[in-house]
């Protein structure tokens, strides 16, 4: 990366470029180069931000800053999204005004497409979307690094921990990879009078917050409900001094274990509910039974548990006991010694021993072979596991999540799973329902998988959904749940960002053919005669290919074929 140093009155004309090495932060990436006026004191900064880039530029107390590609703009951002000439920022009188200025993709406040050539007032802290980037005027000073701001913060943290006024410390954490910064410029603007924040590692911003710690896990919800907005799942976590610990590093750990995930505006409810019961038990080492549909998120929900739980630090391993066969899934599971079949080169440890002291998630826990259904339960229950061909066993220490779209109280009376084993699996059960019976979630679900897949995409302006969308969404059966209702949103969202008015309709939710045609996607079955007919439909157009005909219906295969059973339907015999 570039960085140059231009005096106005020479950004139009060809000539000496100086370079500058203080004005600026270094929180830059390789691709962008920035333009910089020579000598113009400020105490506002512009922070540009953007998916691995983070840069800092100050903003002159008079005249107009010219943002764009162009090199004749006062900030040269050279940005697939940004065009030549994009937008202004100028303060003016105490005031900041923003301007389009005739840019491709458009100029974005307050969720508002901007008019070219129009300013706009807009607040210190308010955000700008500009192409697939965000801009934020905040005070500070351009030269402050992020080890600077960290610097700073975690020492206004021991000064109150020195007090005995109680505050609140709190950690919003975001899925996202992102430079040290993102965050806490994206936050920035929700903070009140006396709060401060200061990134602690990438994607992750520590809170410190003032007032009535009782508002406080409020208002951290609040700021990840905003990161939200912008396509990144947030999780936050709050303690509070001194009744949480009585120094930074204490009080750090306590909000990070108390980690909760947020959802996404208007998502309330079943999921809601679960997760308050998910932060009560995540802390202990009971065994988790998660049932659930294929589709609904156990994956996740176990990754949320062991992130809060004790054993956060340590190692999650996952083992989907269906996808193996019965040889090889007991080799998995707990290892071998040399010589103990054939092709047993050498011992080998399994998962259950390489989780000690972590985590072992066991995926379609219903479909674990008999035999291995008394091995696991003696682990369970004397904590020793024994590698096939081995007659010591070893000592471990795990905490057992198992997740199972299967109903295992039937599986039980029908002596395909043992009784003891499930009583031992099943130390609180957690039932994540199917999407079509949370219905009120499924808009605002919807919006934020385009909010993301457009910020990954590039996509500007970000597509929205029309009624007749939203309605036929809610109306839908699901049957693949999540899964199918994000990939009917990827595909969506890439359809309609080819339309003019980015809006999404219902002839953008299709689904490719066998030679390439788009069908549109079938309304909801009305019966099980109608879901056994598009099953039937789907196998013979794809000439009983399981995989192609399960794509189509926007399921996995393991669920097409449980379906296939399910209504007796016959096999097409392939072609």
């Amino acid at each position: 990366m570039t960085l140059q140093t231009v005096n106005p009155a020479q950004s139009r004309r060809k000539g000496p470029e100086l370079l500058c090495s203080s004005a600026v932060s270094n929180d830059f990436d390789e691709h962008s180069t920035f333009a910089m006026p020579l000598g113009t004191p400020s105490q506002l900064v512009l922070k540009i931000i953007g998916e691995g880039i983070l840069h800092t530029y100050p903003v002159p107390e008079t005249g107009v800053l010219t943002v764009g590609r162009s090199s004749a703009c006062t900030v040269h951002v050279d940005h697939v999204s940004v065009s030549r000439q994009h937008v202004s920022i100028t303060r003016r009188g105490g005031k900041l005004f923003v301007e389009d200025l005739g840019s491709r993709n458009g100029t974005r406040v307050r969720q508002r497409a901007l008019a070219p050539q129009a300013a706009t007032e807009i607040a210190v802290g308010e955000l700008i979307e500009v192409g697939t980037l965000l801009l934020v005027v905040q005070p500070g000073a351009a030269t402050e690094s992020a080890g600077e701001r960290r610097r700073a913060f975690v020492a206004e943290l021991d000064r109150r921990c020195r007090g005995n006024a109680p505050f609140a410390l709190a950690t919003v954490k975001v899925s996202a990879s992102l430079p040290n910064g993102t965050v806490e410029d994206l936050v920035a603007s929700a903070l009140g009078d006396g709060d401060s924040a200061a990134c602690s590692g990438p994607g992750i911003c520590e809170l410190c917050l003032d007032g009535d710690p009782a508002s406080a896990p409020a208002r951290a919800r609040a700021v990840a409900a905003r990161l939200l907005e912008h396509g990144m799942i947030a999780e936050v976590g709050v303690a509070v001094f001194p009744a949480d610990g009585r120094d930074h590093a204490a009080l750090s750990t306590a909000a990070r274990r108390g980690t909760t995930g947020v959802v996404p505006t208007g998502v309330e409810g079943a999921m809601e509910r679960l997760a308050h019961i998910v932060d009560r038990i995540a802390p202990s080492d009971i065994a988790i039974l998660i049932t659930g549909e294929t589709g609904v998120g156990k994956e996740v929900m176990t990754e949320k548990i062991a992130a809060r739980s004790r054993r956060a630090t340590q190692p999650l391993l996952r083992l989907n006991c269906g996808a193996l066969s019965e040889s090889l899934l007991e080799s998995e599971l707990f290892g071998h010694e040399k010589g103990s079949f054939t092709g047993a080169m050498q011992a080998k440890p399994g998962l259950l021993e390489t989780a000690d002291g972590g985590t072992v998630f066991l995926d379609e826990i219903g479909d674990l072979p008999m035999s291995l259904q008394v091995k696991l339960l003696r682990v369970l229950e004397d904590g020793i596991v024994r590698r096939v061909g081995s007659l010591k066993g070893r000592t471990i220490d795990v905490r057992f999540v198992a997740a199972t779209h299967r109903d295992l109280e039937a599986e039980c009376a029908a002596g395909r799973f043992r009784r003891d084993l499930y009583f031992r699996l099943n130390g609180i059960t957690l039932h994540i329902p199917p999407l079509r019976e949370r219905q009120a979630e499924i808009p605002a679900l919807a919006q934020f998988f385009i909010n993301e897949i457009a910020r990954k995409n590039a996509i500007t302006p970000v597509p929205r959904l029309d009624a007749e969308v939203q309605s036929w969404l809610q109306s839908h059966d699901w049957p693949g749940n999540i899964r199918e209702l994000r990939n009917t949103v990827e595909r969506a969202t890439l359809l309609a960002s080819a339309s003019s008015d980015g809006v999404i309709r219902k002839d953008h939710l299709a689904i490719a053919g066998a030679a390439g045609a788009a069908v549109t996607v079938p309304p909801p079955p009305a019966t099980s005669d109608d879901a056994r007919q598009q099953i039937v439909d789907a196998l013979t157009t794809y000439a009983g290919n399981q995989t192609r005909a399960a794509k189509a219906l926007g399921i996995s295969r393991q669920t097409l074929i449980e379906r296939i059973k399910k209504h007796d339907v016959p096999r097409p015999r392939k072609r």
